[in-house]
């Protein structure tokens, strides 16, 4: 059988309703300090002008699943 890949596109509206500012936050952080430990991984910024502002896309792979805070990443 074969896949068939989907798209799914959030507005802001449907992301405020899902996702907390401090969720957020707190799991930007720990991506960071994931990468840190080189246990993720920081894709290429995908940017684009248009006619009335810039299009762009970060994005990134976590090697394991966030669940929960991580310690800060040594300096």
């Amino acid at each position: 059988m074969r896949d068939i890949a989907q798209l799914l596109l959030l507005d802001r509206d449907a992301i405020a309703a899902l996702l907390s500012t401090e969720l957020a936050l707190t799991a930007v952080r720990d991506a960071f300090t994931l990468h840190c430990q080189r246990e993720g991984r920081v894709f290429p910024v995908v940017r684009e002008k248009l006619a009335d502002g810039v299009f762009g896309i970060k994005s990134g792979h976590v090697a394991r699943r966030w669940q929960q805070p991580c310690a800060p990443c040594p300096r």
